[in-house]
């Protein structure tokens, strides 16, 4: 999930809000599916990853 806030407060979540946004600074967004996989999506909910873990969220992709 993405968030972009601005300065005036206001806050995107939606992808294509936050890509709309980014597009006048040159800013391009890519992203992936993650799928359904129960450890993928355990992984990407801790605020932090390992090395190994990180590893294991790209294998994914």
């Amino acid at each position: 999930m993405a968030i972009l806030k601005l300065e005036d407060g206001t806050t995107y979540t939606q992808v294509d809000d936050i890509a709309r946004e980014l597009a006048p600074l040159n800013v391009q967004l890519k992203r992936w599916s993650i799928g359904d996989n129960p450890d993928v999506q355990n992984l990407l909910a801790k605020d932090a990853l390992s090395d190994e873990e990180k590893a294991q969220v790209q294998g994914s992709a």
